[in-house]
């Protein structure tokens, strides 16, 4: 597996593939941290292929693309370009002709479609509007997912994308190809909300996006600043990928035990330095706050209803990545 180019010419986080440090007929490449995987579904075999002086670089003639020949004499024409991770698609040259290859001055449809797992992120399409000579980019089309199909595609996080023709674009090949890393979190938080009744704290959150992600840790602090973990919700996308939003949900028992390990837990972050006698003294009276709040029959009732116009505790959400990696949500205060 050879690597393709990165041009320096672009900004640091976007990437250019065109292909010329590839050998010829590979169906697979690497470039910056990703490998991609060529596949074709329809209108014959895709891969690199090498024809001097006949690519576009972005800039100028080049050598090496992907295309269909020699079996360019079928639509529909349906291949797809798969990550080993997810990316943004920032653009792309597209070369779209008749079966021979030579005229660029015909009709037809090009569809972009990028998905994320099996979530379908973008449908993409146009009929007009392609370069009609030969003469002009060596015939080849710009494709800026910041503008084509609609506005702001270049920010949306996929993982592979499938190009479609029909009508009688029956050839065609892919220069000069513009990724980058997502430039979003991994998890893109929508609203984010946490309320505590009948000793119970109920957490709701969605996702709008989501790449990579494979669990949430719900976590409560009563300072907003030492976080203890209250329970796990797995992702519900389908290998951790979505692009759409999606709706989660956590409940558990918040009665006076989680209190006291609140407590205790500032109880124990407490410098070093500080009196052993007084830390002693300040735990014996937690200890003696929750058996005598365990005897009443709605304690966290009453306890609600004394400190709720004074106290709050803190609640967010820890994102987890297949590979361990953390963010995380807005911090929401909750009152006791």
């Amino acid at each position: 597996m050879a690597m393709a180019f990165t041009s320096p010419s672009l900004i640091a986080q976007d990437t250019l593939v065109d292909f010329e440090s590839l050998s010829p007929n590979v169906t697979s490449f690497a470039s910056g941290a990703r490998t991609f995987t060529i596949t074709s579904q329809a209108g014959g075999n895709f891969m690199v292929r090498q024809f001097n002086g006949y690519g576009w670089s972005g800039s100028q003639p080049d050598n090496k693309f992907i295309d269909n020949s020699p079996a360019a004499n079928n639509v529909p024409i349906k291949f797809t370009i798969t990550a080993d991770g997810s990316f943004n698609l920032k653009q792309m040259y597209l070369y779209l002709s008749d079966h021979n290859g030579t005229s660029v001055n015909t009709d037809g449809t090009v569809r972009i479609v990028g998905k994320l797992g099996a979530t379908e992120v973008f449908n993409l399409s146009a009929s007009s509007g392609f370069n009609p000579s030969t003469s002009t980019r060596n015939g080849f089309t710009l494709l800026d997912f910041a503008t084509f199909g609609g506005s702001g595609n270049q920010t949306k996080i996929i993982d592979r994308f499938e190009v479609q023709t029909t009508g009688n674009f029956e050839y065609v090949a892919l220069d000069a190809m513009t990724w980058s890393p997502p430039s979003a979190l991994p998890v893109s938080f929508g609203a984010v909300t946490a309320n505590i009744q009948s000793g119970k704290l109920q957490v709701d959150w969605s996702t709008l996006s989501e790449a990579n992600n494979e669990r949430f840790i719900v976590q409560g602090s009563v300072d907003g600043k030492a976080w203890v973990d209250l329970g796990t919700v797995a992702t519900k996308a389908e290998n951790g990928h979505s692009g759409i939003k999606l709706d989660y949900s956590f409940s558990g028992a918040w009665d006076n035990t989680v209190l006291a390990g609140f407590g205790i837990l500032a109880l124990l972050l407490l410098p070093a330095s500080k009196n052993r006698l007084l830390r002693l003294a300040i735990l014996l009276l937690v200890v003696s706050a929750v058996i005598s709040c365990a005897k009443e029959t709605d304690g966290f009732k009453e306890l609600n209803e004394k400190t709720s116009a004074s106290k709050s505790v803190y609640v967010r959400l820890a994102q987890v990545d297949r590979d361990g990696t953390k963010s995380y949500s807005n911090v929401v205060a909750v009152k006791q």
